[in-house]
């Protein structure tokens, strides 16, 4: 799907368009969560992600669908 332009004041959005929306935040939020996950990792000697950090992050990837 090509880059979708948000104009500001826009009333409606097509489903394709708030799905969009939610998956772009999703894949911001799971890149910044291992980032920091990974410096965390680095600053505690460690090499890989813990168990716990290994299922925050799938979380991430399969959590729940909104439907309509």
């Amino acid at each position: 799907m090509s880059e979708i332009k948000w104009k500001n004041g826009k009333n409606k959005y097509t489903r394709n368009e708030i799905n969009y929306m939610l998956q772009t935040q999703r894949a911001m939020i799971h890149n910044d969560l291992k980032k920091i996950l990974t410096e965390q990792s680095e600053k505690n000697g460690e090499e890989e992600f813990t168990e716990n950090n290994i299922e925050i992050m799938d979380y991430l990837v399969d959590s729940r669908r909104v439907t309509f």
